[in-house]
């Protein structure tokens, strides 16, 4: 069952990336990131066999009985490109009407609905098959890392989706591996390895809470199962998926195996503090070298962002955010683009102490990011990450030695 959530997730993304301007980058992953959260509750209706689940003929029944492990592996579908979405979408149209034993309310099973109805509109389009679910995986199948690969051949992307929090409310353990901010080493990426030396005045540390749960190696092998030359790869998630994403972009942009394409591309939203001002330094050389381009997205007075709580704390625990800030307002206010090499303390502290803690699943959900990505459609439109990227007044010039090594937030 959880197949179906994997489904919807990447769809979106896999069709954003045929695009350019910034709105057409990020809107479809705002509805790729929000979906991925259904992922668990098909999972938990499966394993509670809370309904009988339809399977349409010629289906391949054999992988997915496996929904009660750890993966749904298609890789070996379709010459070796996974199980193309149209065979999915029969799959989802056959079981819909059961999207009310799931737990989800009518919102939710509308928004569902509406997500088949462009899948099908955008697959209609095409002669052929063009997207393919090829793995989903629960490392830990309550909690932690849960993700997604998909194939989109028309515009030859590999995309990996990964879930956030489970539940938005601070009592689940995704959200203490969040908030205990114990801190472990991280390898200097090879491809900057000599590029860093004398120039890292902290150790590269990352939240021991997030790196633990990658899987760094298993991930990889999903991916490298189904690319081809010639294709990318992007990486996405929403809060808990976010910081697992951005990390894991890190890791592979700096890797010095000659089949991962280059820059590797990250979009995520509300994406809580992840790395030591070490981390951050090495994250800017990698984008310095054109190996990683990374949109962070967050919404105003979202205080998810601003944990773990310490990251305002002192210069040896300090956590830092990387890439480039798209920072929604509401009320007619304009985004604040900011990257990491501009930013400040005045910065840090508004978005950490200046937020109503009991509005925080207002802020910090899907829902207001794709509302406020619509309201400033008009703007986001004439931008793009590229283009961000190349604007001196965004990011600073060269990413000079002064700039990196700045002790301060």
């Amino acid at each position: 069952m959880r197949v179906f959530a994997v489904v919807i997730v990447a769809i979106q993304v896999c069709i954003t990336f045929a695009q350019k301007n910034l709105m057409q980058e990020t809107e479809p992953m705002v509805w790729a990131s929000k979906l991925v959260y259904t992922i668990g509750k098909f999972v938990k209706a499966a394993r509670e066999d809370k309904f009988q689940m339809e399977i349409p003929e010629g289906f391949p029944v054999d992988e997915l009985t496996k929904f009660k492990d750890e993966a749904v592996d298609f890789v070996n579908e379709d010459n070796n490109n996974g199980i193309p979405f149209a065979q999915i979408m029969q799959l989802i149209n056959a079981n819909k009407h059961n999207l009310g034993s799931l737990g989800m309310d009518e919102t939710t099973r509308n928004y569902v609905r509406s997500i088949l109805e462009k899948i099908g509109a955008y697959e209609a389009q095409k002669e052929g098959n063009s997207l393919y679910l090829a793995t989903y995986r629960s490392i830990q199948q309550k909690v932690s890392c849960v993700y997604g690969v998909v194939k989109d051949i028309d515009s030859k992307t590999i995309v990996v989706a990964f879930r956030g929090s489970q539940n938005p409310d601070f009592s689940t353990r995704d959200w203490r591996s969040n908030i205990n901010a114990k801190m472990t080493d991280l390898k200097t990426p090879t491809l900057i390895k000599d590029k860093m030396k004398g120039k890292l005045k902290d150790r590269l540390l990352v939240h021991k809470g997030f790196y633990g749960d990658q899987r760094y190696d298993s991930i990889l092998k999903d991916i490298e199962a189904v690319y081809e030359e010639g294709y990318t790869i992007t990486v996405t998630g929403h809060s808990l998926g976010g910081a697992l994403a951005s990390m894991f972009a890190f890791k592979i942009a700096g890797s010095s195996k000659p089949w991962i394409p280059k820059p590797v591309k990250c979009v995520t939203f509300a994406s809580p503090i992840n790395g030591s001002s070490g981390f951050r330094t090495a994250f800017e050389q990698l984008e310095q070298d054109g190996l990683i381009k990374y949109l962070r997205i967050t919404n105003d007075k979202d205080l998810v962002p601003s944990i773990p709580p310490n990251s305002l704390g002192l210069k040896l625990r300090a956590l830092k955010h990387v890439g480039i800030n798209l920072r929604l307002r509401g009320n007619g206010k304009d985004p604040i683009i900011t990257h990491s090499s501009r930013g400040g303390f005045m910065t840090a502290l508004q978005n950490t102490f200046l937020k109503p803690i009991w509005s925080v699943l207002h802020y910090h959900g899907m829902p207001l990011h794709e509302e406020r990505l619509k309201e400033h459609a008009a703007l986001l439109s004439n931008l793009s990450i590229d283009g961000l990227y190349a604007d001196k007044s965004i990011v600073a010039d060269g990413f000079d030695v002064e700039v990196m090594n700045r002790d301060e937030l």
